[in-house]
Order: C-alpha cells, then structure tokens, then sequence
C-alpha cells in the first residue's frame, strides 16, 4: 500500500528543484540578496538580480528561501547568547552562606 501523506518525524529530501526560477532570498556573508534562482553546483548559488548575475559561493551561504517566506532554521541564531559567555557560571546563583 502506498503512502499519500507524509510520515511526522521524516525529513523530506532537499532538492534546488523547488527554487528553480522563482525569485528567492539568499542570505550570504551578512548581506541578503534577492533574485531569480538560477541554478546551484557544489560550490556556487547562481542568482539573476536586477542588473546583473550573482554567484554566491556556497560557503558563504547561511539560508535560502522563497522571497517572502518566512524562515526556518538559522545555525547562528539557534544558541542563545549566553552561551558565548565568557564566565561559565556567571548565569549560577550561590548562596555565599
């Protein structure tokens, strides 16, 4: 019997395909650039912006997404910012008795 919905807790597979020709929002090396997706290699976003083409390295790139999509996941902004403290136990409360 084949499956029509999918299954919760099962990640659907990630392909460019969805993006293909459609105007996106790459944000890239803190800058976000809006344009019509192209096309990606293993090294290369190719976007079509306003005046020009656009080749962002991959590397560079934190998130891609359909322009005016709300986003999803974001590696830099999933840790709090106490995480990055300095002092360890600067969030500990003890009791000096």
């Amino acid at each position: 019997m084949k499956r029509t919905e999918p299954r919760e807790g099962v990640l659907e597979e990630f392909s460019f395909d969805k993006f293909r020709l459609k105007p996106v929002e790459v944000v890239a090396d803190r800058m976000i650039y809006h344009g019509i997706f192209l096309g990606a290699d293993d090294n290369t976003i190719y976007l079509k912006g306003n005046l020009r083409f656009l080749l962002l390295p991959m590397s560079q790139v934190r998130s891609l997404r359909l322009q005016g999509e709300k986003g999803g996941f974001d590696a830099l902004k999933s840790v709090s910012k106490d995480f990055y403290s300095d002092d360890p136990g600067a969030d500990e409360v003890t009791d000096p008795s």
